[in-house]
């Protein structure tokens, strides 16, 4: 007779499965010991501290009343475990050993995060397009959507998520490389969707929309990238990014289209500006929004004797060097 084993859904859904009969959402009763079975699940070793879980499960009440929670979290568990199982008694299969509780199915654990993770991982080590897109097709969703506010949820949900990226960056580098740019271009897209602020994706739709002649798509993508990462994160994009876009910009769309940039007065030549790098981030920022076709506005004040001259000769400078009109 083979042994028992349970397999248990984590990405994008919670499912548990004993023995391929599924439990149903009956099976598992309350909200405590199904919690308690995904702690377990999502440590490798199917083990946890008694005090741990206890903590993290029942953090408003005291050590007795927390430990008689948790005694009955197992033995809900061990009850669903027998019922899924067809046997009379599955009490071994949530172990509790001096400060210790374990997952200890006679047929062993299996979850989907630990197939995506070992897939994903010696995808990212081979590189080869086989292993990589089948990586992502066992990324079926977030760690637990269910438990959002959960935690003990939001580090393993995080460390997926970036995992299930590397893994989409690398395949659309590797459709880039081999000229499907379709196919690059949507895997850029769904890596997006779960890092708005992944310059490196934003670059590639960039150069790849100007390859296939979408100048404007092109320029607009960076205007995505310049709202994401201000709204994300506070920061304007990097000078890889905005060389980019400039080098872009100044691509005629066609023939017949001729971009004037004819600078009403000459260059301004200055000594650099030192100790005002937060000011000319400031200034680079207006400049960025700017050329992506929105209205900035920026006021320089300050006492008398302050440098608020030298500030603004500063910002015509680095205007009229990305091609800008200064009136």
């Amino acid at each position: 007779m083979s042994k028992k084993s349970v397999d248990i859904s984590l990405l994008g859904r919670f499912q548990v499965c004993v023995s391929e009969t599924r439990l149903g959402n009956d099976d598992i009763p309350g909200r405590k010991a199904p919690a308690l079975l995904k702690l377990l699940a999502l440590n490798h070793d199917r083990q946890l501290v008694r005090d741990q879980a206890m903590e993290l499960l029942w953090p408003d009440l005291d050590s007795t009343n927390a430990a008689a929670q948790l005694y009955k979290a197992i033995h809900q568990l061990r009850k669903a475990f027998a019922a899924g199982g067809r046997e009379s008694d599955a009490s071994g299969w949530i172990a509790t050993i001096k400060n210790l509780v374990m997952l200890a199915p006679p047929g062993g654990v299996i979850t989907d995060v630990d197939v995506f993770e070992r897939t994903a991982r010696n995808a990212l080590t081979s590189r080869q397009i086989t292993e990589l897109e089948r990586a992502t097709a066992l990324y079926t969703g977030d760690l637990l959507p269910m438990d959002l506010y959960a935690t003990w949820t939001q580090a393993p949900r995080d460390h997926l998520r970036q995992l299930y990226v590397d893994v989409l960056v690398a395949l659309a580098q590797d459709y880039q490389s081999r000229g499907d740019l379709a196919a690059a271009a949507e895997t850029y897209r769904a890596a997006l969707d779960k890092n708005p602020t992944l310059e490196i994706a934003h670059r590639a739709l960039m150069t790849i929309f100007a390859r296939q002649g979408q100048r404007d798509r092109a320029l607009k993508q960076y205007g995505v990238c310049l709202d994401a990462l201000a709204e994300d994160l506070g920061v304007a994009p990097s000078l890889e990014t905005r060389a980019l876009y400039d080098e872009i910009d100044r691509q005629k769309p066609d023939a017949t289209v001729v971009v004037d940039r004819t600078r009403l007065q000459t260059s301004i030549r200055m000594a650099p500006l030192v100790n005002r790098e937060t000011e000319c981030r400031v200034i680079d920022g207006c400049l960025d929004q700017l050329l992506a076709e929105r209205g900035s506005v920026l006021l320089i004040e300050g006492p008398a004797g302050i440098g608020k001259t030298r500030l603004t000769r500063e910002l015509i400078a680095r205007a009229q060097r990305r091609g800008v009109r200064a009136l």
